[in-house]
């Protein structure tokens, strides 16, 4: 494997890594969102919007770190 391609794998195992937290923290804000009384729907809906992204966003991760191996 050559240095480049170690370079590249190391980079979308830290995006997968960033990926993860992003949709984990938009699922927290968004129950929050939903439990708390005074919480705004809207953002409730940007939040799970978010994760559903960062969700698609590690599967394409998955799938670069299976394809480089």
């Amino acid at each position: 494997m050559s240095d480049t391609q170690r370079r590249a794998g190391r980079r979308t195992r830290i995006a997968l890594v960033a990926a993860l937290v992003a949709g984990i923290a938009c699922l927290v804000v968004g129950f929050d969102e939903v439990l708390s009384p005074t919480g705004s729907t809207w953002l409730a809906v940007l939040m799970f919007v978010l994760a559903a992204s960062a969700g698609w966003r590690v599967t394409i991760y998955l799938r670069l770190l299976r394809r480089s191996r």
